[in-house]
């Protein structure tokens, strides 16, 4: 998956013979911002299948309706997204990435069209196939603190 700068390769589930939906759906991925004068990675079982799921129908919201804003925010904290599509097409991009929260802190902004929206939401899905959420959503427990919004303004 890749969008502009930031590129997410997921090498596979974390317990790959678990079926229960909170344990089997841990991704291991490979997250990186490829920025000017800096490249910031981090590894891990960083995502869950249902939170990128979520994430990705949130990216095809935002590219159906032309305007909004998502705001990603993953259980674990090494990862954080904000989308911001004006009128124009322009697509801002906040990235909050860190490999150790307790002593690291980077943010990354850049701008891109819209353009690039849909071989991000592609990359996501193709990701869901090979990953297939396991276990039911039903599962999940009530206190989960994953956030994907997206906000339409004027609605």
């Amino acid at each position: 998956m890749r969008l502009g700068s930031l590129a997410i390769w997921v090498r596979g589930r974390e317990f790959s013979d678990s079926q229960d939906y909170r344990d089997a759906n841990w991704l291991s991925v490979l997250v990186q911002v490829d920025a000017a004068y800096a490249v910031v990675q981090a590894e891990g079982p960083i995502f869950h299948a249902g939170e990128l799921s979520d994430l990705v129908e949130g990216c095809r919201r935002l590219y159906r309706d032309m305007i909004g804003e998502l705001a990603f925010d993953a259980i674990e904290p090494h990862f954080r997204l904000k989308l911001a599509l004006n009128a124009r097409g322009q697509l801002d991009v906040g990235v909050d990435l860190t490999a150790d929260q307790l002593t690291q802190t980077h943010h990354f902004e850049f701008a891109l069209d819209q353009s690039y929206l849909p071989a991000f939401i592609a990359g996501g899905e193709n990701v869901l196939e090979r990953f297939p959420i396991k276990g039911s959503r039903d599962d999940r427990s009530a206190d989960s603190s994953t956030r994907t919004t997206t906000r339409i303004p004027g609605r």
